[in-house]
């Protein structure tokens, strides 16, 4: 295993950090090319990923989406939270998933999700980001913007392998126990 050199910092994407990030995405989850293009072109813009930088090293990042709309409750999705797997058991996404739950709450939002990739992967979640299972994987319900339509038409539909819930954690104040079981359609696994 890796080992962190240094201090980790986490900040917010910028302009031109794209080519790192499509660099780690490949290197951890080897999607095709197109598939990252698209989410690039389509959904991502600056700012919507957070970053872990070692000795000014990308080591790992997540995306942040805001805009789904789940009765009436202002909804972001965390999605690819990625880490090379040498550095992987430090604490680095850990660190990360609370940074993006926290800045999507401040930013406005009452409800955080993010579908596991693998059902071992759920009480991770809970564990590190209060996250539990809430919102039905591929049935319709939450509103989502133009570009999350867009985006879906281009590629096939949910991979079957991950969990039938999105783990959602709702912002001090919400009650999230009205959305368990209502239906998140896109989640692009």
């Amino acid at each position: 295993m890796g080992s962190i050199h240094g201090h980790v910092s986490i900040r917010r994407s910028l302009p031109g950090d794209e080519p790192e990030l499509k660099k780690l995405w490949k290197a951890v989850f080897r999607d095709t090319d197109e598939f990252i293009d698209a989410f690039f072109e389509v959904l991502y813009e600056p700012g919507l990923a957070c970053i872990a930088l070692s000795d000014d090293i990308v080591i790992s990042a997540g995306y942040c989406l805001p805009g789904v709309v789940a009765k009436g409750r202002k909804c972001s999705y965390i999605y690819a939270m990625a880490t090379y797997p040498e550095y992987r058991g430090q604490g680095v996404a850990a660190m990360i998933g609370q940074r993006l739950v926290d800045d999507a709450f401040a930013e406005g939002a009452d409800v955080v999700a993010t579908l596991p990739a693998s059902q071992s992967l759920v009480g991770w979640y809970e564990k590190k980001l209060g996250m539990v299972p809430t919102f039905r994987k591929g049935f319709p319900g939450a509103e989502f913007p133009e570009k999350w339509h867009r985006f879906a038409s281009m590629f096939s539909g949910p991979d079957s392998a991950s969990p039938s819930y999105l783990s959602a954690v709702a912002a001090p104040g919400t009650d999230l126990s009205n959305l368990v079981g209502f239906g998140w359609e896109f989640t692009f696994d």
